[in-house]
């Protein structure tokens, strides 16, 4: 890294139009605040579940309410943004008739918030659809296909509280300076590896698997002549935290359709945004046999399979599947 581009922060290194780097903003000021937020909840005693379920059924955490608010707060105060989809929420919240040019930001506030209690890292993911025309709000599933992302990225909450985000050029990595506030580069142009040495999976579901992810896995795992594994294993039960670690060294990550669902992750404000990252970063995102960025949204908050990372390995994975 230059000295020029070291510690520069977000809108002095990005090149964004003035109404994206103005919504790009409100988005850094609502990461920092549910950032302020997750460092103090076991203070504030925010840890705990709610009586409340989202709309997949899921138990709230009270965390996950006040993220959820904190985010749509800040993103109502950019004046072109025509509509917010949240994991969160049961419908749509439009804020404005929606027209050329406008925005429509998608978000999961608290991504693995089931690790809170223990201390363990969460995040915010979000991305960032830019209209290319006025449209009736029935029309809107239509207008979030994964590649016509203009913004997409997630917030880290652990031992610091880190930013990887991408407008489709590159993928760049930002870390919040405690002492000003604001978010400076740490990891310009980040690029995946094409080979993976690790492995993020559940194997708890191991005998609900497809059988080209279990052949994958079992090869991955079998050990060589000296018995050694060509991978390690790794798994969080956080999304961000497991492609995080997969954005700065390299890695899969795994949570397939298997016997018992069509998949966990949603599609339009979880998957979107992470295979926009890492496709741009030079890896793959699939759901086994299609290209993530490729499908069609059918359902605001419809679930899909996962398989993104390493490009050979999720290529290789993408063979098997064609075998079966």
């Amino acid at each position: 890294m230059s000295a020029k581009t070291q510690g520069m922060t977000l809108t002095e290194f990005s090149d964004l139009d003035p109404d994206l780097s103005a919504l790009v903003l409100h988005i850094l000021e609502a990461c920092k605040a549910i950032a302020a937020q997750v460092r103090h909840g076991a203070f504030q005693r925010d840890r705990g579940s709610t009586n409340r379920q989202n709309v997949h059924g899921d138990t709230q955490k009270h965390l996950d309410i006040i993220a959820n608010d904190l985010f749509t707060g800040h993103c109502r105060k950019s004046a072109r943004v025509a509509a917010l989809v949240s994991e969160e929420e049961h419908e749509v919240i439009w804020l404005k008739a929606p027209e050329e040019g406008d925005f429509v930001v998608c978000f999961d506030p608290l991504d693995g918030s089931s690790n809170i209690e223990v201390g363990m890292c969460v995040g915010t993911i979000f991305s960032v659809f830019r209209l290319q025309q006025a449209l009736e709000p029935s029309d809107l599933k239509s207008a979030l296909r994964g590649r016509d992302q203009v913004f997409a990225g997630y917030a880290l909450y652990g031992p610091a509280t880190e930013l990887i985000v991408s407008d489709g050029s590159q993928v760049d990595g930002y870390c919040l300076d405690p002492d000003d506030g604001a978010f400076r580069l740490i990891h310009p142009d980040i690029r995946i590896e094409p080979r993976s040495k690790e492995v993020a999976i559940n194997a708890s579901r191991r005998t609900l698997w497809p059988e080209p992810v279990a052949r994958y896995v079992d090869e991955c795992f079998w050990p060589d002549e000296k018995g050694l594994a060509r991978c390690n294993m790794r798994w969080t039960a956080s999304m961000v935290a497991d492609i995080h670690r997969i954005m700065l060294r390299g890695g899969i990550f795994l949570y397939p359709q298997d016997a018992q669902s069509s998949g966990r992750l949603r599609l339009v404000y979880e998957l979107n945004p992470i295979a926009f990252l890492v496709e741009t970063a030079g890896g793959k995102a699939t759901d086994g046999r299609h290209d993530i960025l490729s499908l069609e949204v059918e359902d605001f908050h419809q679930r899909n399979g996962a398989v993104l990372g390493a490009k050979e390995d999720v290529e290789e994975i993408r063979r098997l599947y064609q075998d079966f």
